[in-house]
């Protein structure tokens, strides 16, 4: 599984992020436009199929996130 992750956007916009998919915008959480999200302790992202999906949404079109995750 990952056991972490960083997440960044490289463009000058907030972004939002959820591990479920069909959540509303409130459940998402927000990163803000020049600051870096570092998972702060093991996520242990692990399922039976042993895929995670990381949802992402923007209100800005064209938007580019790079993302670093480790084990």
């Amino acid at each position: 599984g990952t056991g972490g992750i960083s997440i960044q956007s490289r463009t000058a916009a907030d972004f939002k992020m959820a591990f479920t998919a069909g959540e509303s915008g409130a459940n998402f959480f927000t990163v803000k436009s020049g600051t870096v999200f570092i998972s702060p302790t093991p996520l242990g992202l692990k399922s039976a199929t042993s895929n995670t999906t990381l949802y992402l949404q923007s209100g800005s079109a064209g938007q580019v996130i790079e993302l670093i995750y480790w084990q």
